[in-house]
């Protein structure tokens, strides 16, 4: 039997499929921009690819805007949340979409302006490393 033909062909297809395997995907994440007027209720829905770790970094000031964290819906569940305000979620392994919907009022007396919103996600265990952080905006009108 000749092996070395064989242990060729195995260490080639092992060597050519390590990179793809191996590679995780840098995380993206994307949110929605409402625009709102005081007094009005909606949803926010934000959108994680890559994503193993997922944090509201930025939140608007509670008098413009309020959004109700405590309340979101996040589908897939996260494996564990880190106790901390606003909250840390993590999955046991990096999800490729991972959807996240929060409640959001507007106070009736809110001015009217821009306010922004931060999330960051992450593609591993650590929120704070090799993450990803995009800037969100609510205009109410």
């Amino acid at each position: 039997m000749k092996r070395r033909p064989l242990l060729g062909l195995a260490i080639g297809t092992t060597a050519s499929l390590s990179g793809c395997l191996g590679r995780i995907r840098p995380p993206e994440v994307i949110g929605d921009e409402p625009t709102l007027s005081p007094g009005e209720e909606a949803t926010l829905s934000i959108e994680a690819r890559s994503a193993r770790g997922l944090r509201f970094e930025e939140l608007p000031d509670e008098t413009h805007a309020v959004l109700e964290i405590g309340d979101a819906e996040i589908e897939p569940s996260p494996s564990r949340i880190a106790e901390s305000y606003p909250p840390d979620w993590y999955w046991r392994f990096a999800r490729w979409s991972v959807e996240v919907r929060v409640p959001i009022r507007i106070p009736p007396d809110s001015p009217p302006g821009e306010y922004q919103y931060a999330v960051t996600v992450t593609a591993t265990d650590d929120i704070r490393s090799d993450a990803t952080t995009e800037e969100f905006s609510i205009l109410v009108e």
